[in-house]
């Protein structure tokens, strides 16, 4: 893998020369990539890199029909510290990766606390080494169903599950499907969209205080920089959604 990278990385297309003056306003300045290029062939330590993403152990097993690769870490206990299963999803455009720094934290013991954590850290459908689908129609539903039964095949009945991004999405299907198994959901990426918070919404644009406190209003509103923001930062999102 990492020879067919470089070979690709020495042998790249031939870069348009970027607009005078433009810096990134039209697109990557392909002056730049032309540099990290070279770094990433020629001075990279690849070896170095290998052995820190091999640190935790790493495993696949079929589900579904899907080869699902996840890392579990299991910590070592001293007598009466409780091991919690906690399920760890990342989002786009992310991997298992960026758990890395949180893992020891979350299987340490520390001192005035009676638990630790076992970890399970999924790669999503499609990410890493879990295979991709080979049939439309898997979503946040049916990826919450793949990895609940990811922790069933791992003795977990209940467990807590943690997801932000697209890993919130998932969380939050899982918490909602499966309220018996999940013991608690927490999630760095809250978002709740009905019928009845949209119209709240547009209804807080002419009253703003009846919806949010006045000192909070301006990360609301007004709603044109936020459509602003949007179609001048989503042009990725609406590629994904349509011509993916």
């Amino acid at each position: 893998m990492v020879t067919d990278l470089r070979q690709r990385l020495k042998n790249p297309r031939s870069f348009a020369p970027p607009l005078e003056g433009v810096g990134f306003e039209y697109g990557f300045n392909t002056k730049i990539i032309k540099g990290w290029l070279s770094y990433w062939a020629e001075k990279y330590n690849f070896v170095e890199r290998e052995k820190f993403l091999n640190k935790y152990p790493q495993f696949t097993t079929n589900i579904q029909g899907l080869d699902v690769h996840f890392i579990r870490v299991t910590p070592q206990v001293s007598a009466g510290v409780k091991v919690l299963p906690l399920l760890l999803v990342h989002g786009w455009p992310g991997s298992v990766r960026e758990f890395y720094e949180a893992i020891p934290l979350l299987t340490r013991q520390t001192p005035g606390y009676d638990f630790v954590f076992e970890l399970i850290v999924p790669s999503l459908p499609g990410y890493g080494y879990t295979d991709a689908p080979v049939r439309s129609g898997l979503g946040l539903p049916q990826t919450a169903v793949i990895f609940r039964n990811l922790m069933h095949r791992l003795g977990h009945k209940k467990f807590y599950v943690q997801g932000g991004d697209w890993g919130a999405g998932v969380g939050a299907s899982m918490a909602t499907l499966f309220p018996e198994d999940i013991l608690g959901y927490h999630s760095n990426m809250i978002f709740a969209q009905t019928k009845c918070s949209t119209l709240m919404y547009i209804f807080g644009a002419y009253f703003p205080s009846f919806v949010v406190e006045s000192k909070l209003a301006d990360r609301m509103y007004p709603i044109s920089s936020w459509f602003a923001y949007i179609l001048e930062e989503f042009g990725y999102f609406h590629l994904q959604a349509t011509k993916p």
